[in-house]
């Protein structure tokens, strides 16, 4: 059949799936290209990867160990799957951060296809791209952190509420016991909260939209008892090992952090509001658009769902007294669908002049990329702060960004010009090229800024040095150590202060038992010291620069430097 013979089903069916294998291409690059060149930021990716390396080591798949002391400040869903990516594909930065770039293309699959039905092709293909290159989400798709797996299972039950409240009677069942399954995930993943999301989400939508008839439908008993198969078995098993931990986990890790400032993660409510602005630029400048007729929106059943969705977990977070960036990540999949539905719209229409607000997020990408492309050159513009670090960051970046600059600035000005007067398939071909070429860039920054913020250059250079039969020390920080040195014993750390140990509130309060054979692991500065001068084991004591004046101060045998590198250094007692 020649091109010209084709039906017109014919012509749009291949169109389509050009246009899928275009956003397909970009999605594996922005996803997976590269995915293992930084190293594991200090402290949550060192610490989380090296907690999963330990279940191969100790064989052990219910209690979560960090230095081979029981770690239960997070439970064991996300270790299991890094876990599970080692045994595949060896232990390496990639396979750590694998699980959390799957889930990061699960969420982009799933909004793409909450999109497609209502919206069509294009709708569906700029959900998926803006979510995509919104930063946070970008982020966090490529960290070895709990909160991308905990997102895609809380974006999966409420796919499957919402597709499954809409089905026929054959789907029905199997796409409610699917979000009792991702619901029970979700909490597997990180507590509570992958059923308080969801489950406060659907309960005011129901009762919005006076449908609570449905609930007859949803299969509440079996969903029940799926959702109890899959989360009570590792709970109980955990608190079998670990008499106390369902009691510390619960009400300590979860309660308390949410209602009290003990756990020192203050900021103030409106946090979220700036973690939005930046974590969602450059669309940031179009959020406003879903809300422009909000009345019309809360009277669409739909529309109503993404505002829930997206604004009671936000109001949630911004009441706790413990705030981080990724805690509202599970808003990040309704806005790129509302605000991608409006950009649809925009795009459809024929007058230029009803696309202008399509130029703003490109005008003020272009505004602020200039702004720094000259001040890698004048750096005499930059705040005073970024002035005085000036003279190490600005010529790497001028040697990272080399040819893409002028690219960069071009895609921007291409981008807003096609925003007003192109067709949604050039348009989208520009935008797509733009967020390739920027890729390389942020990458390459990327990698930059994880090698002041890890400890595998340091371990590298310290492998050498350390001896069989050395006792290798932590004096706090430096979470990734174990990970590069690849112990396969414990290494002692010394803790300044009880009330945090290596990032975990669970081993301050407990001070669980390490491995039988291993003594005491966590030492107090005087412990440590008193080691350090009657010790006759040699010891290797990784520690910051600063805290060399105590030592010295304090240690009856003056300590010998053996490596010097950003701050810290590697010393011996012998």
């Amino acid at each position: 059949m020649t091109e010209s013979s084709k039906t017109p089903a014919e012509s749009k069916s291949v169109r389509e799936i050009c246009w899928l294998g275009v956003f397909a291409v970009l999605c594996f690059f922005v996803l997976f290209h590269n995915l293992g060149g930084a190293a594991l930021f200090e402290p949550d990716e060192g610490r989380n990867a090296e907690v999963a390396r330990e279940i191969l080591l100790l064989q052990d798949w219910v209690t979560p160990h960090y230095d081979f002391i029981p770690y239960l400040d997070k439970p064991m869903f996300f270790y299991w799957l890094v876990a599970l990516a080692y045994k595949v594909f060896g232990v390496s930065e990639w396979s750590a951060r694998l699980p959390s770039a799957l889930a990061a293309l699960g969420c982009v699959l799933l909004v793409y296809n909450l999109a497609r039905t209502p919206l069509g092709l294009w709708g569906g293909l700029w959900t998926s791209l803006v979510l995509l290159t919104s930063p946070v989400f970008f982020a966090f798709s490529r960290a070895v952190i709990f909160d991308m797996t905990l997102t895609f299972f809380i974006t999966a039950s409420l796919w499957s509420f919402y597709r499954g409240q809409n089905a026929g009677a054959k789907s029905k069942r199997g796409l409610f016991l699917l979000m009792y399954g991702a619901m029970g995930c979700a909490t597997l993943v990180k507590g509570p909260i992958g059923v308080i999301f969801p489950g406060m989400v659907i309960a005011l939508y129901l009762l919005l939209t006076r449908r609570l008839s449905t609930l007859r439908e949803m299969e509440l008993p079996l969903g029940l008892l799926l959702f109890l198969l899959i989360v009570a078995p590792w709970y109980l098993w955990a608190e079998s090992r670990n008499p106390g931990y369902l009691r510390y986990f619960i009400l300590e890790e979860n309660f308390l952090r949410y209602l009290t400032p003990r756990f020192h993660r203050a900021q103030p409510w409106y946090y979220y509001v700036g973690v939005l602005a930046i974590g969602f630029f450059p669309w940031t400048a179009l959020i406003y658009l879903p809300f422009k007729n909000i009345t019309a929106a809360l009277k669409d059943e739909r529309r109503l769902f993404l505002i829930l969705w997206m604004v009671l977990p936000l109001l949630f977070f911004s009441f706790s007294a413990a705030k981080q960036p990724g805690y509202i990540l599970p808003v990040f999949p309704p806005l790129a669908l509302m605000t991608a539905e409006a950009m649809a719209s925009m795009l459809a229409a024929s007058n230029a002049r009803a696309r202008w607000p399509l130029a703003f997020p490109w005008l003020i990408f272009l505004a602020v990329f200039s702004y720094f492309t000259l001040a890698l050159f004048l750096p005499e513009l930059l705040p005073g702060d970024l002035q005085e670090r000036s003279p190490e960051v600005l010529p790497l970046i001028r040697r990272i960004s080399g040819p893409l600059l002028p690219i960069l600035l071009v895609l921007l000005a291409l981008g807003a010009a096609a925003s007003l007067w192109a067709k949604p398939a050039p348009y989208y071909l520009v935008c797509c090229a733009f967020f390739s070429a920027f890729h390389f860039f942020g990458i390459g920054v990327l990698d930059y800024i994880s090698h002041t913020r890890s400890s595998r250059d340091i371990a590298e250079k310290a492998l050498p040095l350390i001896r069989p039969g050395d006792r290798v020390v932590m004096y706090d920080g430096l979470s990734s150590l174990p990970f590069y040195l690849r112990v396969d014993h414990p290494i002692w750390i010394v803790s300044p202060a009880r009330r945090e140990v290596m990032g975990s509130f669970y081993i301050a309060k407990k001070n669980p038992r390490p491995p039988h054979g291993s003594g005491n692991v966590v030492l107090s500065v005087e412990e440590f010291l008193e080691a350090w001068n009657q010790s006759g084991t040699r010891l290797v004591v990784f520690a910051e620069e600063k805290r060399l004046a105590r030592l010295q101060e304090h240690a009856k045998l003056p300590p010998k430097r053996l490596l010097t590198l950003r701050g810290v250094v590697l010393i011996t007692n012998q």
